[in-house]
């Protein structure tokens, strides 16, 4: 567990104070990880700093896993999304089908039936 401590310590943001409830789920997140889980939910109460949660872990998953080529945060909302952006500027955004042209066709994704991807979701590429 000292070795997790670490990595927390070493992505976390240095002008954020962690924690505690944000270390613990790290902790555990990180634990699954190494036990060879490939998915991870945490559902949190509001104001615990999920959004730095998940960007911290994005960082560490990697090294935890070197078979961990990329994490996948998922949205609900598009202001979410841009507040992803403001705080953590290295990561990639992704918004819905909705945002892009079809490649395939002149109309856009969400007209046609086949072409969903669900909900929003963005890719955090280390």
């Amino acid at each position: 567990m000292e070795h997790i401590k670490e990595l927390i310590k070493k992505h976390f943001p240095e002008n954020k104070t962690i924690r505690k409830e944000q270390e613990e789920v790290l902790i555990v997140a990180s634990e699954a990880l190494l036990s060879g889980k490939k998915h991870f939910i945490a559902e949190l109460p509001t104001g615990v700093g999920k959004s730095l949660v998940a960007y911290v872990f994005a960082k560490m998953a990697n090294e935890l896993n070197s078979e961990f080529e990329r994490t996948t945060i998922t949205t609900k909302t598009k202001a979410l999304q841009d507040q992803y952006k403001t705080e953590f500027s290295d990561i990639d955004i992704m918004k819905g089908s909705v945002e892009y042209p079809c490649p395939n066709t002149s109309i856009h994704a969400n007209t046609r039936k086949n072409v969903r991807f669900g909900d929003y979701f963005m890719e955090i590429h280390h």
